[in-house]
């Protein structure tokens, strides 16, 4: 092969050479850009969903209208105020007061939720209601004749037997105006985790797992 032909086939090798790299970063371009597209639409699906899907994995009573949400504040209200009155007696006499703590549980629970849901005008609603129905029982008497909740009297010998109405009676008020005062931040329902969101995590923490 002469010298002529060598720089002709070193030439064409060169050139060939060339049009690869050159289609294949036209290649590496088109697809990035084909990326960037597709990414972007993503991102604008998600952004355009993500209020109705946020708003759809809230609990229902958070996806109700303002009064309906004032409503269930109200039931909220009456119901722990019923089940606390039966139930913070338990354990007294005998000088432990599990029936208290779990009285007082299950009011802050309701009190918080009805801060959640629409702020402090809620949270005032439950405080009217929920304290009004518990001094309503507290002047009432059971079946049998008996108070339904007693405060001192000698007949009450331990501390929690003697104080426990008390406790309630004035605790319930004071718990409301506690939980007003929390910063707003901690009186907040986040959206549940979608199925979606948890497959992935899920299945991304089986990859790490292995």
């Amino acid at each position: 092969m002469t010298s002529e032909q060598r720089t002709a086939a070193a030439e064409a090798e060169s050139e060939n050479s060339n049009l690869k790299n050159a289609d294949l970063n036209s290649a590496n371009n088109a697809d990035r850009i084909s990326n960037e597209e597709e990414m972007q639409d993503i991102s604008e699906k998600r952004d355009s969903a993500k209020p109705a899907d946020s708003q759809s994995l809230m609990p229902w009573s958070f996806r109700i209208g303002y009064f309906p949400r004032l409503l269930v504040n109200m039931f909220s209200a009456l119901a722990v105020s019923f089940a606390g009155t039966f139930t913070y007696r338990n354990g007294i006499d005998i000088s432990i007061p599990y029936g208290l703590v779990l009285a007082f549980a299950i009011l802050g629970i309701s009190i918080w939720l009805s801060r959640a849901r629409s702020g402090a005008v809620g949270l005032g609603l439950h405080l009217f209601v929920s304290s009004s129905f518990i001094w309503f029982l507290a002047a009432r008497t059971a079946s049998n004749g008996s108070i339904l909740i007693p405060a001192g009297g000698a007949a009450l010998s331990t501390f929690f037997s003697h104080y426990s109405g008390y406790i309630w009676l004035y605790g319930s008020i004071v718990l409301h105006i506690l939980i007003l005062i929390v910063p707003k931040r901690f009186a907040v329902v986040r959206p549940r985790m979608s199925y979606e969101e948890y497959d992935r995590i899920k299945s991304g923490g089986k990859q790490n797992c292995k």
